[in-house]
């Protein structure tokens, strides 16, 4: 079904009732008190019908999010829900694209997203040839099209286009400048780790390090592209070749700030108790420079160690971090009606999953009133905030937390399309812990 197609709006809107209709978590509430994973991709879904009708609502309700809702329904076992899901992905955003197509050759019965999958990576070979200079070659014309087929599953047709790409390119390896001859032995080894093709993946390795090593220039654009060589090295799972990079970049620049959390990411993932350990320790280092900067504990470095030490399983040293910004804010004069570091520390007590130190945070809110609010103004804008902590809370798995922080924040008006996001972020890291 191509996409002028009247048909596709037609089934998704059909899909749309029946989601609607079936009986499902529509309430916070109805998972409690041990939610369950199937149960909490049902209330997605009926949060997501619900804020569909209202098109705004869809700047939140995204491909990518519809996209993750339907990876978990269908770890779930609702194959069904998850053929919903994409045939609303496919109403709301009819214009061909990969994500759209992986979507629905993962989800969507019918040969459709094959097909749409088909002419798109045609197209970007297309656009490669017209190019034929590896300089020239962006996202979309390799990296993004083998990615999509190794998600869509279509791992012949991955491998068979980076044997494409590299009888286009290999020849041309010698006569490249190292820069660009790191640009492609690093979309190679990006292609690789998609397949989890560990030989492919050592031999581009290797062509990106020794390029690397002899690019020119500043200091500081050495340090960039070594800092971006090892975070494509452990996406790809080249763990090994990661720490090569750091202990490189540390010799040659001392400690680097900015290769900390990286740096800590690549020791956890490498089980090596003892080099794990240094690197918290160096993250605690680095650490004193930034943690009396309320602005840094929202979306700066202290909040991203955060998340570092609570993904790779490090609670207590994640609760120090915490306690430490607590302590920093104690010590603070704050302007009158400056309720921003409560909603950092709130926000890090939500990946915590802390709700007492949450609800102490909340009253700190509250308790920082516009004198011309009203009551039910006041009671808006503290939902508004409120609703940060209920997707901090489901980004990070925190069910039972998430679920009931959405009960009190209420799911309707301004409100329910980042609620309905919310659900499905919990669905997707509940799905992602469930093996």
């Amino acid at each position: 079904m191509r996409c002028g197609s009247n048909a596709v709006p037609a089934i998704a809107a059909a899909l749309l009732v029946a989601a609607i209709q079936r009986p499902a978590a529509a309430q916070s509430a109805d998972c409690l008190p041990e939610p369950k994973l199937r149960c909490v991709a049902d209330g997605a879904a009926a949060a997501v019908a619900r804020a569909w009708p209202e098109r705004s609502n869809r700047l939140y309700v995204d491909l990518a999010s519809l996209a993750m809702l339907a990876n978990a329904q269908a770890k779930a076992g609702d194959t069904a829900g998850a053929a919903r899901s994409a045939a609303l992905a496919r109403e709301g955003w009819p214009r061909e694209s990969l994500p759209l197509a992986a979507l629905l050759v993962r989800h969507h019965p019918g040969a459709e997203g094959r097909a749409m999958m088909q002419r798109l990576v045609a197209q970007a070979e297309r656009d490669r040839e017209r190019h034929r200079l590896p300089s020239g070659i962006g996202d979309w014309m390799f990296r993004k099209p083998v990615a999509a087929l190794a998600e869509a599953g279509m791992r012949d047709d991955a491998i068979a286009l980076i044997a494409r790409h590299r009888a286009t390119f290999d020849s041309q390896v010698a006569a490249m400048t190292p820069l660009v001859r790191l640009g492609y032995f690093e979309d190679l080894v990006t292609a690789y780790g998609a397949l989890g093709d560990k030989g492919g993946r050592a031999t581009a390795a290797a062509g990106a390090w020794a390029a690397v090593q002899v690019v020119e220039g500043a200091a500081g654009h050495k340090l960039r592209l070594q800092w971006v060589l090892a975070k494509t090295f452990l996406d790809a799972g080249a763990v090994a070749e990661a720490q090569v990079v750091v202990a490189e970049a540390r010799r040659q620049f001392g400690n680097p700030r900015d290769f900390s959390i990286l740096a800590f990411e690549i020791a956890a993932a490498t089980g090596d108790a003892q080099a794990r350990a240094a690197e918290v320790a160096a993250l605690r280092e680095r650490r004193r420079a930034v943690i009396g900067n309320p602005g840094d504990w929202d979306r700066g470095e202290t909040f991203h160690q955060l998340e570092a030490l609570v993904r790779a399983g490090e609670p207590a040293e994640a609760r120090s971090i915490l306690a430490e910004a607590k302590a920093a804010a104690a010590a603070m004069t704050l302007r009158d009606g400056d309720w921003s570091p409560f909603l950092a520390l709130g926000r890090m007590a939500a990946v915590l999953g802390d709700e007492a130190e949450v609800e102490t945070m909340v009253k700190r809110l509250d308790a920082v009133r516009d004198p011309r609010d009203s009551d039910e103004s006041h009671a808006r804008s503290l939902r508004a905030l409120l609703v940060e902590f209920c997707r901090a809370y489901a980004r990070h798995g925190h069910a039972a937390p998430a679920l009931r922080c959405l009960a009190r924040v209420g799911e309707s008006g301004n409100l329910l399309a980042h609620a309905a996001r919310a659900r499905i972020e919990l669905a997707a890291a509940m799905a992602q812990a469930t093996r």
